[in-house]
């Protein structure tokens, strides 16, 4: 089940470059004379500080380095309010008690932030709710039904964000709706699809930068993309270059000798190396092992003979790192123009692959 990520997004920052300063000129009915007023980032780190004075009233200014959600704190009171904005003239009114309607106004990012929130807010506790009572839920047919709703209301979210962003599509709270709902999308090149239509004037700050990156590395290693050539030492310390294979099928096979599910698979793969290795066909094999002799003797006992290379650095080998590879076993099938044709091929698969292309 997908779960919502919208309440750490609210915490998150939404960057776009800005001038001046953040003034907040605050009166809030009940708030004590004296009191320590207190502006923070996502982080929990200090910005700027006040003191109340008669009337609730107070006076924060600090400069922002971009507009963001931050939060605004009084020393004595465990709520705190979410704010958006920029280095802007802020004004806040309300009540102490009635803290969750103290009116801001001035800024234009908390006015499209407080759209977000009245839009996906009541969805947002339904399925914070929904996912915590089916970790408790013993009845197989009522978590059936909380899945079904659960899915149910990730598609409002989803229309939601399509509505917000075909509305907004200049405005820099377009990234950061996108962002805190893409785990609910089917698939990230939907997200991808959506992000395309906000204006490249919106498409700034950390949110953005974050969706790109997302974007970028699922293209990593993708089917119909050129693969990423490296360079790694063979167990005997001898630097190997992916693309000396080039005019040749290769089978790209990450695994190690720790991983029982590689082991388990490694006699697929040396079934298909010895059928068509003089067909054009070979494997190179990436390992994420960080002991040489359990390499070294898992290469002997699974008769894996074919070239084999590692940095012996575990899950942070620099070519497993390049293909974002989280999970072992995990291959890619190269063609002789260097061109990746098909991933994660196992058993007969990989057999009926090879057999169709290497007729």
């Amino acid at each position: 089940m997908k779960i919502l990520s919208l309440t750490s997004a609210l915490l998150l920052t939404v960057a776009v470059a800005f001038a001046q300063q953040l003034t907040i000129d605050g009166q809030l009915v009940g708030l004590p004379n004296n009191t320590q007023v207190f502006l923070k980032n996502a982080t929990g780190k200090s910005l700027a500080t006040a003191v109340s004075t008669a009337g609730g009233k107070f006076t924060i200014q600090t400069k922002l380095e971009e507009p963001s959600i931050y939060l605004l704190g009084f020393i004595g009171s465990k709520e705190e309010m979410d704010i958006y904005v920029g280095n802007e003239n802020i004004k806040l009114t309300g009540q102490m008690d009635a803290f969750k309607q103290i009116k801001v106004e001035g800024s234009k990012f908390h006015s499209e932030y407080s759209i977000y929130k009245t839009r996906f807010e009541p969805i947002r506790l339904k399925l914070e709710s929904l996912a915590a009572n089916y970790q408790t839920e013993k009845d197989p047919a009522k978590k059936a039904q909380m899945v079904r709703e659960f899915e149910s209301l990730s598609l409002q979210v989803v229309t939601e964000a399509q509505k917000f962003i075909a509305e907004k599509p200049t405005s820099p709270l377009s990234p950061f709706v996108l962002y805190a709902v893409n785990t609910l999308f089917d698939d990230l090149s939907q997200v991808e699809e959506l992000y395309g239509r906000i204006n490249a004037t919106a498409k700034i700050g950390p949110y953005a930068r974050e969706l790109e990156r997302m974007f970028a590395d699922a293209k990593v290693g993708a089917i119909g993309t050129q693969a990423l050539d490296f360079v790694q030492n063979d167990e005997n310390g001898i630097p190997f270059q992916l693309s000396s294979l080039k005019g040749k099928y290769v089978l790209v096979d990450f695994w190690a000798s720790w991983c029982k599910p590689c082991r388990i698979e490694n006699p697929n793969v040396v079934a298909a190396f010895e059928q068509f290795k003089e067909k054009n066909f070979t494997v190179l094999g990436v390992s994420l092992d960080y002991d040489k002799q359990n390499w070294i003797k898992a290469i002997a006992d699974d008769k894996l003979n074919w070239k084999q290379v590692s940095d012996l650095k575990y899950w942070e080998n620099a070519v497993a790192q390049m293909y974002k590879v989280q999970s072992i076993p995990q291959n890619i099938l190269i063609d002789p123009s260097g061109k990746i044709i098909a991933k994660n091929l196992r058993g007969p698969e990989l057999l009926e692959k090879l057999a169709a292309l290497l007729k």
